[in-house]
């Protein structure tokens, strides 16, 4: 298959989520399996096409009407992780720009013979877009249960939220709850090099997912990427904040990971900033600007989320 170029991707995934029908059909990639595994993978730019309605005139055989038990669990897992990539086809370009990349397992039980495909919903504060895997001509045995799908989304906006859910297909009957599996992240600047940036413009890129403990406190669990060895990081302050800003829970880490447990019900966001103990003090301050000026870190945001 040709390589697509980098401007053709900004087209799909950057203008992804605007108010352009974009609909792809691609070959899935599929980790941990000896052989091949027949999968397609459809993707549709706009959110109207994301609807069941519309997708089951598209793809029949994934969103058929499942009036008997015989439909499919939950993913058996979803791994949503924020990338960064250079674009050097041509040799010249050595920014980095923000991408997304997913990973999905089959259910780990019994009722993965029924399952036909993923549906993987991607949602940023302006519109979503959709990814659906059509597995339908796979017959399932216990060895094919470790087996991974996966796809990069790549470009993305930078600086943006995206809400991503994931679902197996065919959907149960409607008198069912659907078991979803959501993870969210924000992505990092779009065309950033450190080359040429200063250590006051950084933003990472996040990744949280909320998962409950007991019937009334949840855990929030928070990732994000590592800053340019350049600008000397070394501690990081990882916030997790009310919308009153009261009992704001915020700690010291040197780490690229925490989780926040006993969180109570309520709206929250989420922030991190590298920490700077000198940011007064001119030759001193990791945070600085042209001619070594001083200035505040950014912290980087997550919209308010609801918990519980």
């Amino acid at each position: 298959m040709a390589r697509i170029p980098f401007w053709l991707w900004s087209l799909v995934y950057v203008i992804l989520f605007c108010e352009f029908s974009i609909c792809m059909e691609l070959n899935c990639t599929i980790r941990d399996l000896q052989g091949s595994l027949p999968c397609r993978l459809h993707f549709f730019a706009k959110a109207s096409d994301c609807e069941e309605e519309t997708l089951s005139t598209q793809i029949p055989v994934l969103f058929e009407n499942i009036t008997s038990l015989d439909w499919p669990g939950p993913p058996g897992g979803l791994n949503v992780q924020t990338i960064e990539k250079k674009y050097t086809e041509d040799g010249t370009n050595n920014k980095l720009y923000p991408g997304i990349k997913l990973s999905l397992k089959p259910p780990q039980d019994a009722s993965a013979k029924y399952l036909k495909g993923f549906i993987v919903v991607i949602a940023n504060r302006n519109n979503k877009g959709c990814l659906v895997f059509d597995i339908s001509n796979v017959t399932w045995t216990i060895d094919l249960l470790d087996v991974q799908f996966e796809h990069e989304l790549f470009p993305v906006r930078g600086n943006m939220q995206y809400d991503v859910t994931a679902s197996s297909l065919p959907y149960p009957p409607m008198r069912f709850k659907r078991n979803d599996l959501r993870r969210s992240i924000v992505s990092s600047r779009w065309g950033w090099d450190a080359n040429q940036q200063f250590p006051a413009d950084w933003t990472t890129s996040l990744s949280f997912r909320v998962f409950l403990e007991d019937d009334m406190s949840w855990t929030i669990s928070v990732s994000f990427t590592r800053p340019p060895i350049v600008f000397n990081f070394s501690t990081f302050i990882i916030s997790l904040i009310p919308t009153d800003f009261l009992n704001i829970q915020s700690i010291r880490t040197v780490e690229f990971q925490y989780n926040f447990t006993e969180v109570k019900r309520g709206w929250y966001k989420i922030g991190v900033n590298p920490h700077d103990e000198h940011f007064s003090y001119p030759g001193l301050c990791l945070c600085y600007r042209r001619d070594r000026v001083c200035d505040t870190c950014i912290r980087t945001e997550t919209q308010y989320f609801k918990v519980g």
